[in-house]
């Protein structure tokens, strides 16, 4: 059963570092049962989430890591150490990854050589090391997806799709699943109207579409994303879940 979390980027980078426990309780408020957080912030505030858990039922579903401070982690024993006790405490599943624009996608090899070491190096705490995309990735083709699914693929590395993302850079969304299934494992939703981010389902780039497709995967989580609001946060992120609860019915 697909369930619904939440990335806390909308609130901010002021809230998510003073803030975070009321951010995770905005989140659930607006309806989701998980987040998706940047590892740092997670870091940050460690000693903390196990109470948070225990009074709101949060799953922190996903850490999301720079690419190089991941890599730097699995070269780097204590640097691992603490890695590894920030995501046992933390409970994620996954740990999502992105990578800077590239002219050369055979980079993207390397990157999935990469992701295969860093899943190798976390197997122990049953997390998955999944790749997050953007728009540059998928701009011309789906090459730079294509080699880390061949490199990874095997080892259990994954996509975490953008369609949002995708829909921006206006792949033909049947085509685009067809080419890297089964390596979606996870699926982000964002909008955008004039090439600003929005609320699920008001921009102008056909976000419903995505849902339509990306329903017969059966995921098991589609995440919410808006990285920035007009106005409050959990206003935001509770329009945002309806418009994803809706896809699912």
């Amino acid at each position: 059963m697909t369930q619904l979390a939440c990335q806390t980027i909308t609130w901010g980078p002021e809230r998510l570092n003073s803030r975070y426990p009321d951010v995770v309780r905005d989140v659930m408020a607006a309806g989701f049962v998980g987040v998706e957080t940047k590892f740092d912030i997670l870091k940050k505030y460690r000693e903390e989430l196990p109470r948070l858990r225990e009074e709101t039922g949060v799953r922190f579903v996903a850490a999301h890591s720079g690419f190089d401070s991941l890599k730097s982690a699995i070269g780097n024993q204590e640097e691992l150490g603490t890695l590894k006790a920030v995501l046992r405490t933390s409970q994620v599943e996954y740990v999502l990854v992105s990578y800077g624009p590239q002219s050369d996608t055979t980079v993207y090899t390397g990157v999935g050589q990469t992701l295969v070491e860093a899943q190798r190096a976390l197997g122990d705490l049953g997390i998955t090391v999944l790749f997050h995309n953007h728009g540059h990735e998928i701009e011309h083709d789906f090459d730079a997806l294509k080699r880390i699914c061949d490199v990874g693929g095997s080892q259990g590395i994954g996509l975490a799709v953008d369609f949002g993302w995708a829909l921006r850079a206006k792949v033909d969304l049947n085509e685009f699943i067809r080419s890297l299934n089964p390596c979606i494992r996870y699926a982000h939703f964002k909008d955008f109207r004039e090439n600003q981010f929005v609320e699920l389902g008001t921009g102008d780039i056909g976000l419903e579409n995505a849902v339509a497709a990306v329903k017969p995967l059966d995921l098991p989580w589609w995440i919410a994303e808006q990285d920035h609001c007009e106005g409050q946060p959990v206003d935001s992120a509770t329009r945002n879940y309806q418009f994803l609860q809706r896809g699912l019915l």
